[in-house]
């Protein structure tokens, strides 16, 4: 039985090709815009990669479409072998696209690996990109092969080809991003206590490992070591997901909504890498007023203390405008260690102490009175139980009027240190 074939009409062939050819530069006019948008935000270079790659897809489109549309020209004087040709030095147009791409993609790679440093934030959107662009390559590679299987066109046949290879190499792309890591992250560092905000995470990946940088909001008058503690807790969190990462945990001061009026100046102060306590606020005629301890070296003369006083008060009114009016008293923070002459036993002293003590109903016991001189002044230490249950203010309260009090009776006191320890500690 004689062999047939079937024949088409050349108008229809001619539609069929460029229709299957022109969808093909559409597809990659979308794809190319989409990888690149993608690629620059997150930073990835595979990703970039790929967008060069969906570029010369899509001169390479063009140049599929511009050959079909010539190599259908029917024979004439000229091309007396009909225009078929074309194909051929379209190919050899795209293997040249192809070379270029390829020289920029290796170096971008080694100015990433030995030049610069560049994160990369792999997210949603950069793995919608590429499967869209892997089920789209499916779609033309099947097309096109179709078409150039039915009109036996060697153009079509190539770039089917060459979008089905496509489909591989944006798969590799995919596989080198660790998907869902970043999320998983920052769930589990978020659980860390003391944390604010996670305010940046970005991983690499080198080889077989990873590299986690994070910025995480603090409270701003968090001390340096607690600071550390809560690095510390990130890292272990960031190990939790990636057991091997080198991690690098930047901290960063915030203003909590919660803070007091009492909390910013003290955050202010710290800043100034300065120490304030017994800080009080007082409310006169709807006008604020505040008062501090500040402790500077006792090694600065007068005029150096009021100059940081000063800066310190004026950073206090800028950053509280609510606070109309400061008064620091200045102390003198002990540099050197001083030397005690004497260590005395005073009977009558000691029994008075304790006399005055017993007229404050909440103090339940007053013991360990120890009595110094250093450098001719008189320092007394005690221990005063009260209860568990008694608030601090009033602790505090009560050992301010306590201390007042022994100096009323005994003015030759220079110092009097009161220590308050709870009745459950005693009963030890």
């Amino acid at each position: 039985m004689a062999g047939t074939s079937t024949v088409y009409s050349p108008g229809s062939m001619r539609r069929e090709k460029r229709a299957v050819a022109g969808h093909s530069v559409l597809a990659a006019m979308a794809i190319t815009a989409l990888k690149v948008v993608v690629g620059i935000t997150t930073g990835s270079l595979g990703i970039l990669s790929e967008a060069a790659h969906s570029a010369l897809d899509l001169i390479a489109a063009i140049i599929t479409l511009l050959s079909v549309q010539v190599s259908d020209k029917p024979a004439d004087a000229d091309h007396q072998y009909g225009h078929g040709k074309v194909e051929n030095f379209s190919a050899f147009i795209e293997t040249g696209l192809l070379l270029l791409t390829c020289i920029w993609i290796v170096y971008e790679a080694i100015e990433r690996l030995f030049v610069l440093h560049v994160e990369i934030e792999p997210s949603v959107a950069a793995f919608a990109v590429m499967f869209f662009s892997m089920v789209v390559d499916f779609w033309r590679s099947r097309a096109l092969g179709k078409i150039a299987a039915k009109y036996d066109s060697q153009a079509l046949e190539a770039d089917a080809l060459h979008f089905s290879t496509d489909i591989w190499s944006s798969g590799v792309v995919v596989l080198g991003a660790p998907a869902g890591v970043r999320n998983r992250i920052i769930s589990a560092v978020s659980k860390v206590d003391g944390l604010l905000e996670v305010d940046r995470v970005r991983i690499r990946r080198a080889g077989n490992r990873y590299f986690a940088d994070l910025s995480i909001g603090l409270a701003r008058n968090v001390t340096f070591q607690r600071s550390k503690q809560v690095a510390d807790a990130v890292t272990v969190a960031v190990h939790d997901v990636l057991p091997d990462a080198d991690v690098i945990v930047r901290s960063v001061p915030r203003a909590v909504n919660t803070e007091n009026i009492f909390d910013k100046v003290r955050a202010v102060a710290t800043r100034q890498n300065f120490n304030v306590h017994d800080v009080s606020v007082q409310n006169l005629h709807g006008h604020l007023h505040v008062e501090q301890h500040l402790e500077l070296d006792e090694h600065l003369s007068l005029k150096e203390a009021h100059d940081r006083v000063t800066l310190l008060e004026s950073e206090i009114r800028s950053d509280v405008p609510e606070i109309s009016s400061i008064l620091t008293h200045i102390e003198s923070e002990p540099a050197t260690i001083e030397t005690g002459d004497e260590i005395l036993r005073d009977a009558r002293l000691e029994k008075r102490l304790k006399e005055i003590a017993s007229e404050f109903p909440e103090i339940l016991d007053m013991h360990d009175v120890q009595i110094k001189r250093v450098r001719g002044r008189l320092y007394v230490s005690c221990h005063c139980t009260m209860s568990d249950e008694l608030p601090l203010s009033r602790v505090h309260d009560i050992s301010t009027d306590l201390e007042i009090r022994f100096k009323q009776e005994a003015p030759e006191l220079f110092r009097v240190l009161i220590h308050p320890e709870p009745s459950t500690d005693n009963r030890r």
